[in-house]
């Protein structure tokens, strides 16, 4: 137990980890400000005409819904007509000398305008209805800024990335270029003991790291947007149209973290693995930075990144619950395949490959990490010195 506090106090303290931690989270924080364009400017803008509409229609869609709306787009329509034929009747009395007093037009007129200034508000409940309509049975009409901002992205989370690979590179690669490895294996608690600890605390850093980033998202999308009827379903969200999953948004939330989480845990594995095989600093952050952007930014089609046996899709999250999403071009030939739903049974086989390649590479870091050639090493090259001294 002191061994394995003494790592701890080793990564938080003299590696400067929670440091490091404070200054990514509030990082991460400017992040989510900075980056928010999931939502739709429209609904802030019309933000109180379209909430007004939205408590009217809550929910999924029936006969009284369709009913309201049109009824709702048939007094607007009249409102429209009415003012015109108002203003066409004071400008004719201007021309006629038949002048209606400006009270009396601004009486007559304010229902009206006040009727058309919340068809702004109106037409976006309507276009929400326009898609809702193509499919009722799972589809909600529901405040979307606050799930799209969370969910509708595809966004790789850079400082939970960065903070990985500052708290775990040096894990094993300091040992290494101080020579410390060889004094730490050649003690009592070394060998095995040390390294599985070493991967304990990793997991543990990175579950509690993860759920965080994860608790400070849904946190601050709640606070700026809200996130209420998280019990709707996921095909709400236009992001999710085709999507054939059946779960609830929180539900997909709830799985996007874990998938991240599981993500995260993997890539942690990947940063110790090189950091053993190669025992410096400088070469692990670059062949593990390598392995998540390279693919990350390289990739034309974004749904192949969830086809490799690597962390970077499940570090995604999101594209686990999307459909297909083809659009058609006049100029092109045939239809394009924008993202390709990945469906359970590919789901099974990239976490089973993704899962033996990480214990795969645990056994081996734990093989490497004990191999005691370089003590041997050390020992024969002092005896060494010591017959050509004799």
């Amino acid at each position: 137990m002191r061994d394995f506090l003494f790592e701890i106090k080793k990564v938080f303290i003299y590696q400067k980890g929670a440091w490091f931690i404070l200054l990514l989270v509030l990082l991460k924080i400017l992040s989510l400000i900075i980056l928010d364009n999931g939502s739709d400017i429209r609904l802030e803008a019309d933000k109180e005409d379209y909430l007004f509409y939205l408590e009217q229609v809550k929910g999924a869609l029936t006969e009284e819904t369709q009913s309201f709306l049109r009824d709702e787009s048939g007094k607007i329509a009249s409102a429209k007509v009415k003012l015109e034929n108002l203003y066409s009747d004071y400008y004719d009395g201007v021309i006629y000398n038949q002048v209606m007093p400006e009270e009396e037009l601004d009486s007559l007129s304010k229902p009206f305008e006040e009727q058309i200034e919340k068809e702004k508000g109106f037409q976006l409940i309507y276009d929400q209805y326009m898609y809702i309509r193509e499919n009722p049975d799972n589809r909600y009409f529901l405040y979307t800024n606050g799930w799209n901002a969370l969910l509708a992205h595809e966004r790789l989370d850079l400082p939970m990335f960065f903070l990985l690979l500052l708290l775990i590179a040096p894990m094993f690669c300091n040992e290494y270029e101080s020579k410390m490895d060889i004094i730490l294996l050649s003690s009592k608690k070394g060998r095995v003991t040390l390294v599985l600890k070493k991967i304990l605390l990793a997991f543990g850093m990175v579950t509690l790291l993860s759920l965080l980033f994860s608790l400070v998202e849904y946190t601050y999308f709640n606070f700026r947007y809200g996130l209420s009827d998280g019990d709707y379903p996921i095909q709400s969200l236009e992001y999710f149209h085709s999507s054939l999953k059946n779960m609830s948004l929180l539900g997909a939330f709830i799985r996007v973290s874990g998938y991240k989480l599981f993500g995260y845990l993997c890539f942690s594995v990947l940063i110790m693995f090189v950091s053993i095989c190669t025992k410096k600093t400088i070469l692990t952050l670059f062949i593990s930075t390598s392995a998540i952007l390279l693919p990350y930014f390289g990739l034309t089609a974004q749904w192949i990144q969830y086809l490799l046996p690597l962390p970077l899709g499940f570090m995604l999250g999101s594209g686990f619950f999307r459909g297909d999403k083809i659009t058609d071009s006049v100029d092109a030939i045939e239809p394009k395949v924008e993202f390709r739903a990945i469906n359970d049974t590919e789901f099974k086989i990239i976490a089973i490959l993704l899962i033996f390649i990480v214990l795969t590479m645990i056994l081996v870091m734990i093989k490497k990490y004990i191999n005691f050639q370089p003590i041997r090493r050390e020992v024969q090259f002092t005896k060494r010195e010591a017959g050509e001294k004799q």
